[in-house]
Protein backbone atom coordinates (compact mmCIF):
# COMPACT_ATOMS: atom_id res chain seq x y z
CA UNK A 1 0.00 0.00 0.00
CA UNK A 2 1.32 3.34 -0.89
CA UNK A 3 2.26 5.54 1.82
CA UNK A 4 0.36 8.90 1.95
CA UNK A 5 1.48 12.32 0.73
CA UNK A 6 3.09 14.36 3.48
CA UNK A 7 1.72 17.61 2.51
CA UNK A 8 3.93 19.69 4.75
CA UNK A 9 6.96 18.44 2.87
CA UNK A 10 6.03 20.05 -0.22
CA UNK A 11 4.96 23.20 1.14
CA UNK A 12 8.64 24.39 0.69
CA UNK A 13 9.26 22.61 -2.56
CA UNK A 14 9.44 24.66 -5.63
CA UNK A 15 6.34 24.79 -8.25
CA UNK A 16 8.47 23.00 -10.84
CA UNK A 17 9.18 20.08 -8.57
CA UNK A 18 5.88 19.56 -6.59
CA UNK A 19 5.02 19.51 -10.66
CA UNK A 20 7.05 16.64 -11.18
CA UNK A 21 5.75 14.95 -8.29
CA UNK A 22 2.22 15.44 -9.31
CA UNK A 23 3.07 13.80 -13.20
CA UNK A 24 3.21 10.25 -11.05
CA UNK A 25 0.13 10.27 -9.27
CA UNK A 26 -3.12 8.47 -9.75
CA UNK A 27 -6.25 10.32 -10.89
CA UNK A 28 -7.83 9.94 -7.54
CA UNK A 29 -4.86 11.62 -5.08
CA UNK A 30 -4.34 14.02 -7.91
CA UNK A 31 -7.78 14.96 -7.37
CA UNK A 32 -7.84 14.91 -3.63
CA UNK A 33 -4.49 16.94 -3.41
CA UNK A 34 -6.63 19.17 -5.60
CA UNK A 35 -8.76 20.19 -3.00
CA UNK A 36 -5.93 20.60 -0.44
CA UNK A 37 -5.28 24.16 -1.00
CA UNK A 38 -5.24 27.19 -4.03
CA UNK A 39 -1.63 26.29 -4.59
CA UNK A 40 -2.02 22.73 -5.00
CA UNK A 41 -5.54 23.63 -6.97
CA UNK A 42 -3.36 25.49 -9.42
CA UNK A 43 -0.66 23.07 -9.82
CA UNK A 44 -2.89 20.48 -10.39
CA UNK A 45 -4.22 22.11 -13.18
CA UNK A 46 -0.82 22.57 -15.14
CA UNK A 47 -1.08 21.06 -18.97
CA UNK A 48 1.91 19.08 -18.34
CA UNK A 49 1.00 17.46 -15.00
CA UNK A 50 -2.74 15.91 -17.25
CA UNK A 51 -0.21 15.56 -20.13
CA UNK A 52 1.26 12.85 -18.46
CA UNK A 53 -1.25 11.45 -16.84
CA UNK A 54 -3.26 11.11 -19.76
CA UNK A 55 -0.34 9.81 -21.68
CA UNK A 56 0.09 7.20 -19.28
CA UNK A 57 -3.12 6.26 -18.14
CA UNK A 58 -5.31 6.51 -21.21
CA UNK A 59 -2.35 6.49 -24.52
CA UNK A 60 -0.67 3.72 -23.30
CA UNK A 61 -3.17 1.25 -22.16
CA UNK A 62 -4.51 -1.55 -24.59
CA UNK A 63 -8.36 -1.38 -25.19
CA UNK A 64 -10.09 -3.76 -22.96
CA UNK A 65 -12.51 -5.07 -25.56
CA UNK A 66 -10.44 -6.77 -28.70
CA UNK A 67 -12.76 -5.24 -31.65
CA UNK A 68 -10.77 -7.39 -34.56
Amino acid sequence: MDAPVNIKSLENMPDELVVRILKNLDPCSLTKLCLASKRYSKLCQDYEVWKALYKRDIMDKKPCIDWG
